[in-house]
């Protein structure tokens, strides 16, 4: 499972974590943070294929889903 977050960095707090937790438990998982802006098909760090399609289908309006998460 792949899931991406987009927040202000101003509204991160512990629930995020928490939500990251439930979601991934007891599991090794990797974390890239990149600002908005930077988030490009073009940027060579990213070389997971699946994460690439996300970014695209991101760029695009495909398959979002709005989970139903208060962070705040």
């Amino acid at each position: 499972m792949i899931t991406t977050f987009q927040v202000n960095s101003g509204e991160l707090d512990d629930k995020l974590i928490d939500i990251i937790k439930s979601n991934f438990p007891n599991q090794e998982i990797v974390i890239d943070v990149y600002p908005l802006e930077n988030i490009d098909f073009e940027i060579p760090e990213i070389t997971n294929k699946k994460i690439i399609n996300r970014i695209n289908e991101i760029k695009s309006n495909k398959n979002i889903i709005f989970p139903n998460i208060d962070i705040k």
